[in-house]
Formats: structure tokens, C-alpha cells, sequence
């Protein structure tokens, strides 16, 4: 067959009016297209003659006379001797005409459009799927190109309107055989069958081939087999716990297709999966911690594990963590209070009761121990300014003063071995301050002598008084000479060397 009998010009009817002699206008052609079926060619042919015919039918029936007039040789022509189509009608009325005419016209406005349905069957390969019911229609427009050939343009009409009716069936059928291919075809994507899902799209695609939604489905098919294998792989990984590896998987699906059903969902999971991983992890780590006594360690752990899911279990493990911390740090205030305790180290076991009460003021220990641990480090300070001076105790308030610590330090219970050691030395400067002490006193017989707060002893070349330990001071005047002023500090149970007071230098 050659190259001329597969292709064809389609025509396009045009309106011509009935009146007029001239020639119609040139017909309108579209691009050819070579058919895959030969049986379109011969479909196509025929319609297209048919269609030539109602174009150029006009021409042949305008003006149209009926001659009663004979021929010589006593007969009329008839049409076979003249060529020129004849009507046993009168000839017709311009009103006649004109209605002949606007049947006519109503008969190709509908041809016209039944060509177009035509055209766009066949870009939706119609021969693939409705062959036989294209075959069907294109019958009943041949039966009105019968008789249109008849003048009968309103039974034209309506076998046109008929052709037309079924083709736009077809069409309609065309469309929704299209989308149901491609909802075949995203359906076998989602259960993995390459073979049935590359067949509906290329049924799709044939159907209507500018389809975007075919095209990507196509080539979604092609990639199917490797999205397959990540899935497979990434549900693998992700029974043995390997959730990083499984969402490296799930994003390189993402990656080659972005329309895999369930991937971002999986991708969602999995995160939410490591995350739930990271967090219970941070969660053992944090009570590890807290049993080894690392508060420190353990509220890092629990915070972090907060920061991953801020849920209860997160923030009841970082209040234990507080609790368990103040109950440590009271724990060590208490220890360390009590070790200052048994040392008799009064100023830090206040110190170390008052950081517990800065903790907890309801700490019964520190409530009651406080104070007297005040009243333990005030006794043990005036215990200690009493033995290092002992010398004041001579004088009677200072001795008074010593007297009422020794009685108030006799009264605490247990007051242990450094307490007792000071009381009892203490009670032994009381009593040795108590008993006076024999003192010797030398001068000339010419110095006024004075014992500053004990007696005026005058003028004496030898006098002996009995002192308590202590400290004193004696002052010699004599008239014209220099006084003299001497520091005595009398020891208690020890004898005290003879003091010698005069006034020999004079003025």
C-alpha cells in the first residue's frame, strides 16, 4: 500500500450558501496524521467524501429549473444527456429556497461538529478500545450522507445528531477509561506491581498522550523496583531497632519518588521512633546516675531526655533528682554538723545547721540543735578568754564573771573531753585565785608607797601582805624626787619574790 492510501486530508465542512454560483470556499485542512489501523483509512475516506460531497452539493442544486419545453425530435433531456440535475418540482420560491437552505445549514453545523468528535477519537486512540462501537456510529452518518444526497437535510440532521450523539458516548467513555487507568495504575504502584501499573499508565497516556499525571506514572513504575527494596530494607532495619539507618532508607524513597504511598507517614514514624530511642536511653542513663549518688550527671541526662519528650516521666525523673539532691545536701549538712559537734567546733556546726535550715526551715535536727550549738560556741569563747588571761581573775568582777561560766559550763550534760578539760581548769584558777598569796614589800622608809586598788601603804622599810594571784600595780612618791611605778603580777601558788619601791632620783 502506498504512502498516498494511508494518509488522507480531513476536511472541515464550511457553510455555502444555497444562492449563490460561485465556488465554495477552499476547504479547511488539518496536519496529516499517519493511522496505526488501515481500517481508518477506509472510515476516514469515506466520511471525508461524504463530507466533500454536502460541501459541494449546493453548486449542483441552486437555482434549479424545470424546462416543460421539448426537445427537437419531439423529447426532453433528461438528466443523463445533459448532466445537469433536474427536479420534477416547480422551481423554487425565494421563501422555499431559503428554508431549504437553513435546513441545510443546520445539517452541516452538525456534521461539522460530528467531524470534530472524530478527530479527537482518534487522538485518544479509539481503535484501541471502542473500535467497534466507532464503526457503529460512523454507519448512521453514512445513512445521513444518503440522505442528505436525497435533500432530505432534516432527516439528515437527525442521523447526524445521532452519529454525533453516540460519538460524544465515546468520548465520554474515552475520558473515563483514562482516568480509570490511572487510578489502576497508582493502585498497582501501592501494592508493587511494575508490570500492571506501567500498562494502565500507558493505556492512559495513549489515551490522552499530553497526560502529565500518565507520563509521571510511568516513570514512577520505572523506579518502582528500587523503591521496593528501600521499603523492604527500611522495615528490616527498622525490626532491629537500626531506626537511623531505616530513615536514611524511607528519605532516599522520598528522594526517587515523592508520591510513594506511605513514605513521609514511615518518615514521621521512624523519627518519632528515634526520638522515643533517644529518650528512653537518656532515661536510663539519668537513673544510672542517680543510684551511683551523680546528681549532676543524672539531671543532664533527664533534661535532655525532657528535651526529647516533655512528658511526665521526664519531669517527675528531674523533681527526684531535686529531691534527691536536697535530701543529700541536708544529709551532708547534718553529717558535717554533727562531726563539728563531736570536735566541740561550735562556729562551723552553726554554720553547717543554718545551710540546712537555708534548705528546709522545718529540719527538726537544726531547728533544735541550733540553739545549742549557739550556746555551746559562746561558752567555749568565754572559756577561751578566760584561760588565756587567768591574771585578770583578780580582779573581783572578773572573778565573779568566771565563777558564773564555770557554774553554767558545770550544768551541760556530756559536754565533752575539751569542754571538761577547760571547766577543770578553770575550776582550778578559781581556786587558786581564791587563796591569797604571801608578798614581801622593800622601801626607805622615806617613799610614800600605794597598792593601786588594794591599800595605801605609806612609808615602810619592809612590810608583808597577802594578795591573791593577779596582777598589780604599785606607786612610790617622795617630795623632790622622781616618782616610781612598778607592775606586779602575783603568781598563784608560787612565791613571789620581794618587791622593792623607792624614790631615789631627784628632780
Amino acid at each position: 500500500m502506498s504512502e498516498s492510501e494511508n494518509d488522507f486530508d480531513r476536511i472541515v465542512p464550511a457553510a455555502v450558501e444555497l444562492t449563490r454560483n460561485e465556488p465554495p470556499p477552499a476547504p479547511i485542512q488539518r496536519p496529516k496524521n499517519r493511522l496505526e489501523p488501515i481500517l481508518w483509512g477506509s472510515v476516514l475516506a469515506t466520511l471525508s467524501i461524504a463530507v466533500g460531497i454536502v460541501l459541494f452539493l449546493p453548486e449542483f442544486e441552486a437555482d434549479v429549473v424545470v424546462d416543460d419545453q421539448p426537445l427537437e425530435g419531439g423529447t426532453r433531456e433528461t438528466p443523463e444527456h445533459t448532466g445537469i440535475a433536474t427536479s420534477s418540482e416547480e422551481t423554487l420560491s425565494p421563501f422555499e429556497q431559503a428554508q431549504r437552505q437553513k435546513e441545510r445549514s443546520a445539517a452541516q453545523d452538525i456534521l461539522e461538529e460530528l467531524v470534530e468528535q472524530q478527530y479527537l477519537l482518534e487522538d485518544m486512540r479509539v481503535e484501541t478500545w471502542g473500535q467497534e462501537d466507532l464503526a457503529a456510529a460512523l454507519v448512521v452518518a453514512q445513512e445521513g450522507d444518503d440522505v442528505f444526497l436525497k435533500r432530505d437535510y432534516e432527516g439528515a440532521a437527525n442521523r447526524y445528531r445521532e452519529a454525533r450523539s453516540r460519538l460524544d458516548e465515546l468520548v465520554d467513555r474515552g475520558k473515563r477509561l483514562y482516568e480509570d487507568q490511572l487510578a489502576q495504575g497508582l493502585e498497582a504502584l501501592d501494592d508493587g506491581n511494575v508490570t500492571a501499573a506501567r500498562s494502565a499508565f500507558e493505556m492512559a497516556i495513549a489515551i490522552d498522550r499530553d497526560s502529565s499525571d500518565a507520563r509521571r506514572g510511568i516513570e514512577r513504575a520505572a523506579k518502582l523496583n528500587e523503591v521496593l527494596a528501600l521499603l523492604a530494607q527500611a522495615e528490616e532495619l527498622t525490626t532491629e531497632s537500626n531506626l537511623e539507618d531505616a530513615l536514611a532508607r524511607y528519605q532516599r524513597v522520598l528522594e526517587i519518588d515523592p508520591d510513594t504511598a506511605g513514605v513521609e507517614d514511615a518518615i514521621a514514624t521512624t523519627r518519632r521512633a528515634i526520638r522515643d530511642q533517644s529518650f528512653r536511653r537518656s532515661m536510663t542513663r539519668g537513673y544510672a546516675a542517680l543510684s551511683a549518688g551523680d546528681h549532676a550527671r543524672a539531671r543532664s541526662a533527664f533534661e535532655r531526655a525532657k528535651r526529647l519528650n516533655n512528658n511526665s516521666e521526664a519531669r517527675d525523673a528531674l523533681t527526684d533528682v531535686d529531691m534527691q539532691l536536697t535530701l543529700a545536701t541536708i544529709a551532708r549538712h547534718q553529717q558535717a554538723a554533727e562531726t563539728a559537734v563531736a570536735k566541740e567546733r561550735w562556729r562551723d556546726a552553726i554554720s553547717e545547721l543554718e545551710a540546712a535550715l537555708a534548705v528546709d526551715p522545718t529540719l527538726l535536727f537544726a531547728v533544735d540543735g541550733l540553739p545549742v550549738a549557739r550556746s555551746r560556741a559562746m561558752l567555749d569563747d568565754e572559756l577561751g578568754e578566760i584561760l588565756a588571761k587567768p591574771g585578770r581573775l583578780s580582779a573581783d568582777d572578773a572573778y565573779r564573771g568566771a565563777a558564773e561560766v564555770f557554774r553554767r559550763g558545770v550544768a551541760v550534760e556530756d559536754g565533752g573531753l575539751r569542754f571538761t578539760g577547760q571547766l577543770d581548769e578553770l575550776e582550778t584558777l578559781l581556786e587558786l585565785y581564791q587563796k591569797p598569796v604571801p608578798v614581801s614589800f622593800r622601801s626607805d622608809n622615806a617613799t610614800d608607797v600605794t597598792l593601786l586598788k588594794v591599800a595605801r601603804l605609806g612609808r615602810f622599810s619592809s612590810q608583808e601582805l597577802q594578795l591573791r594571784p593577779g596582777f598589780y600595780t604599785v606607786v612610790g612618791a617622795r617630795r623632790g624626787y622622781r616618782d616610781v611605778r612598778r607592775e606586779i603580777e602575783v603568781l598563784a601558788g608560787e612565791p613571789t619574790p620581794p618587791i622593792s619601791i623607792r624614790c631615789d632620783e631627784k628632780i
